[in-house]
């Protein structure tokens, strides 16, 4: 029943005159041997976009009908591991391929390499999975070379933790270093999870909107954290929007962000309320500023600590106009960095303050009566 069935789709697809999209998920092995042959009766329909998800640990091989593609435009590969079915010419793949995701779930980073430099056209790039194999000496170097991409997502989840004898599990630390050579890149997404080191590779004078997570959600503070942050924010610089998740830790050194119109920090460390007046002071023309707080302060931090800067900064007093202010606990450092705002924003047009209900609409009315008609308070 299943070759019947499979040569009857094949038929089917020889059939039609072209294929706008086709997705393709396997769940099973036995699958495996008959998956080329609908992909190459795709291939020859001029399709124009291609998802294919393997959910087996086997290996995808990408056969060539798939490279040479000429009206192939978008390209989804959800694999546990891939390669090439046959070596890659050195000209002539992926002619027409402007959208590319990968999502891998393996320790074979250099076929991504592989991958890329066969997408001469290529724009738009997302790479995500998991590295499950390393070595604590030695790591990992992963570069990401696109000259032509404007829009780059990466997250990369690294394995802490590998099978020995029997049911044990030997502990690890492995340190990916992504290399980043996009020159024209205009829109940046990075996730990493404490143990992945994102590189810039000159700074990225396109760059316009830029979206950085960079929490270290199982190890606390690693030593190389700050620089490899700090060097992250040089490269991203020129941004115009920026969205920022860290903790923050009194080695970072901030650069100038003269271009910076709206920045999102969502505070996942109540020291983080410490380093607001350095981000104003670097980014002069600064108009929009969202604040959101995910930490349990009052049960972790009973007195978050705030210091009042000793000038105020110039975005203050020239552009800020809206200011948002989220997961607002009525804690004192959020309700004295409120009235600082308000106090000394000269061009300040609102702000909307959101709260889960902790603190109370009574007491907010009453400590902030003074800024009435400027500030909005909302209880979720």
């Amino acid at each position: 029943m299943m070759f019947d069935f499979v040569a009857l789709v094949v038929i089917v697809l020889q059939g039609l005159i072209d294929i706008g999209k086709f997705s393709l998920s396997v769940g099973t092995p036995h699958h495996l041997p008959v998956i080329d042959d609908w992909i190459c009766a795709v291939a020859r329909r001029n399709v124009v976009e291609l998802q294919l998800a393997f959910n087996v640990p086997s290996i995808f091989w990408i056969p060539r009908c798939i490279l040479m593609c000429k009206t192939l435009r978008v390209l989804g590969l959800y694999l546990w591991d891939f390669d090439f079915a046959t070596d890659p010419p050195t000209s002539g793949c992926f002619p027409s391929l402007k959208v590319l995701h990968v999502r891998v779930s393996s320790d074979n980073l250099y076929l991504m390499e592989k991958l890329f430099s066969c997408c001469p056209v290529l724009e738009d790039l997302t790479i995500d999975g998991k590295v499950k194999d390393g070595d604590t000496d030695i790591g990992y170097n992963f570069n990401v070379s696109v000259p032509q991409v404007k829009t780059l997502s990466i997250s990369l989840e690294v394995g802490m933790a590998r099978p020995r004898r029997g049911h044990e599990y030997e502990q690890f630390e492995t340190r990916i270093n992504v290399y980043i050579d996009a020159p024209k890149l205009e829109k940046l997404d990075l996730k990493k999870d404490g143990f992945t080191n994102y590189v810039l590779m000159g700074r990225a004078k396109s760059l316009v909107n830029a979206s950085i997570d960079v929490r270290d959600s199982r190890a606390k503070n690693p030593p190389h954290f700050p620089s490899c942050a700090t060097a992250l924010l040089v490269g991203i610089s020129n941004v115009k929007y920026l969205s920022l998740l860290a903790p923050w830790s009194k080695d970072w050194r901030l650069p100038a962000f003269d271009n910076l119109k709206q920045l999102r920090l969502v505070l996942v460390d109540c020291n983080y309320w410490e380093v607001l007046p350095e981000f104003l002071h670097c980014a002069p023309n600064l108009e929009d500023l969202v604040l959101e707080n995910v930490t349990e302060c009052e049960r972790q931090y009973p007195r978050c600590e705030w210091n009042l800067p000793k000038d105020v900064p110039i975005c203050l007093l020239s552009h800020l106009k809206t200011i948002s202010i989220s997961g607002f606990k009525g804690q004192w450092a959020e309700r004295e960095i409120a009235k600082y705002l308000l106090k000394n924003g000269s061009f300040l047009d609102k702000m909307l303050i959101y709260t889960d209900g902790v603190y109370g609409v009574r007491d907010f009315h009453k400590e902030f009566s003074m800024f009435h008609g400027m500030v909005k308070f909302i209880q979720m």
